[in-house]
């Protein structure tokens, strides 16, 4: 520096301060377009949580109608008050694949499973019988989520009647890829259903591919 003459070296120093000068612009403003950004964000997940709310109410309820049909059929009510198995699973087949039911449940009055159908029906739906005999008789669907085989189900459960309760229907609904396929139109946002526990993060469904979930996952956490 000491080799330059005067006037480059006041210009170096108006540099110097001009670049300073704009730093000093610069970072607050940055800042504030992060926060802008910030808050976009938040407001648009907020949104999605909304839509997605709304939709699994509307799903529910579509998935309840669909339930309430298969108790309205007759060869259906007389099979189950009978303890016809294999009619029971004919019925529960046809109905379920229009459905898109993954897996169906046939309960007697104790709680054991008189027919089942599909890929986890030999596995235990305890949890169900009892909390449908205990929403009462007024209840028209129990909706809830249950897991078989570590794979969450979107549950509805109705009380089969001839004319009284005979038993209880379960039908179960993958909560899977398709479903995340089929919110994320509607949020214009990528979807993923994911649970947190000590044991960290589990990914059930998701419309963001196998290799790309590492790192859009890395860094998320539950948040208050």
């Amino acid at each position: 520096i000491r080799q330059l003459s005067f006037g480059k070296k006041v210009l170096l120093l108006a540099v110097a301060l001009v670049t300073v000068l704009q730093l000093g612009t610069l970072i607050p403003v940055l800042g504030a377009v992060r926060q802008d950004v910030d808050r976009s964000a938040d407001r648009s997940v907020r949104l999605a949580g909304i839509v997605f709310d709304e939709f699994m109410r509307n799903r529910s309820a579509q998935l309840a109608t669909t339930v309430d049909v298969l108790v309205a059929d007759l060869p259906f009510r007389n099979a189950v008050a009978t303890g016809d198995r294999a009619t029971i699973e004919s019925v529960l087949g046809n109905h379920a694949a229009r459905a898109d039911a993954d897996t169906a449940f046939v309960f007697d009055l104790e709680g054991n499973i008189v027919a089942s159908i599909g890929s986890s029906s030999s596995l235990p739906f305890a949890p169900i019988v009892p909390r449908a005999a205990l929403d009462g008789v007024g209840v028209k669907a129990v909706h809830g989520v249950t897991f078989l085989n570590g794979r969450p189900f979107q549950t509805v459960t109705v009380h089969v009647r001839a004319p009284l309760i005979i038993g209880w229907l379960t039908l179960g609904f993958p909560v899977d890829d398709q479903l995340a396929a089929d919110i994320s139109p509607m949020t214009v946002l990528e979807a993923s259903i994911m649970s947190f526990g000590i044991t960290g993060i589990r990914t059930y469904a998701s419309t963001i591919s196998g290799a790309g979930r590492v790192q859009a996952f890395d860094g998320v956490h539950l948040g208050a």
